[in-house]
């Protein structure tokens, strides 16, 4: 991770990592904001994006969910490296080999998502706890047979985004002696439980705390599948749809890594925003058809 790719605010906020890595530095994200964010040329994608919101309802009436909740669920493990195809998902049996074991792997993640997805519409952003986020990673890690950890338990190691070793990363999270703290930051952001009131629109505040669980990056792996879960979550808890937004994410992957970083590198989240927004036009006018 280069300094001079980071905003003066995210250098400010550098802490040296323990050995074995004490010669580089993890960014500790700070409170997602509640207040005015400057977004620049998103403006005619979020009222796109608002107006798809309006006529989900209707649109959604026909549609099968658990297909749909289906494919979110092997478009965001294939982002991750983790494939089946969707016949495969219907058919098979869970079983030792590796195509068998990301099988069994998609189809926790469509469990846990099913749980929770009834759960954010019955209860809200009340959805949202520490040991929710935990339950959601517990689930979708418990088959993998590469994980190296306590599936559900927040990390102990440091870890870095982008590159084969961390001298060549483009971002580099907490240490994690942080992790807890910057999770309940980002629980209080998802509940809005905030002194300030809320002066974001919800599109901009899928990208910033978006942005801002990945910064954490809470645990060794998994964090782009918890991540998005997440996003079907708050969607869910704010009365929306909900919408599935991965299989948009993985065929524009390169669009959502440049807004997750130009968001956790420089705290501009016009390119992250804009992306949701299109996602969610699309989504909408696509997916529930």
């Amino acid at each position: 991770m280069r300094r001079s790719d980071l905003s003066e605010p995210v250098r400010k906020s550098l802490v040296r990592y323990p050995a074995p890595h004490i010669a580089h530095y993890g960014v500790v994200p700070s409170d997602p904001t509640t207040g005015f964010v400057r977004l620049d040329g998103v403006a005619a994608s979020l009222r796109s994006a608002h107006d798809a919101l309006r006529v989900l309802p209707g649109l959604a009436a026909g549609a099968n969910e658990i297909d749909l909740l289906r494919r979110e669920a092997l478009s965001s493990s294939r982002i991750e490296g983790v494939d089946c195809k969707f016949e495969e998902l219907l058919h098979a049996n869970d079983g030792g080999d590796t195509g068998q074991t990301a099988i069994a792997q998609v189809k926790d993640y469509v469990a846990i998502l099913e749980v929770t997805l009834a759960e954010a519409r019955h209860e809200g952003d009340g959805v949202f706890a520490l040991a929710t986020i935990q339950r959601i990673h517990a689930a979708i890690m418990r088959s993998s047979i590469v994980y190296v950890g306590s599936p559900g338990e927040f990390r102990k190691n440091t870890v870095w985004i982008g590159g084969q070793t961390i001298s060549d990363s483009t971002f580099n999270p907490p240490p994690a002696s942080f992790v807890a703290a910057c999770m309940e930051d980002h629980v209080r952001y998802l509940r809005s439980a905030h002194d300030q009131p809320m002066q974001q629109d919800f599109v901009t505040r899928l990208a910033i705390a978006h942005a801002h669980f990945e910064a954490v990056h809470p645990f060794s792996d998994g964090n782009g599948r918890v991540g998005r879960v997440l996003l079907v979550l708050m969607m869910a808890a704010a009365g929306y749809g909900p919408v599935f937004l991965s299989p948009f994410i993985e065929a524009n992957l390169n669009q959502y890594f440049d807004g997750l970083r130009a968001a956790q590198q420089r705290l501009d989240y016009s390119t992250l925003t804009r992306f949701f927004a299109n996602g969610i036009s699309e989504s909408v006018h696509g997916l529930w058809r």
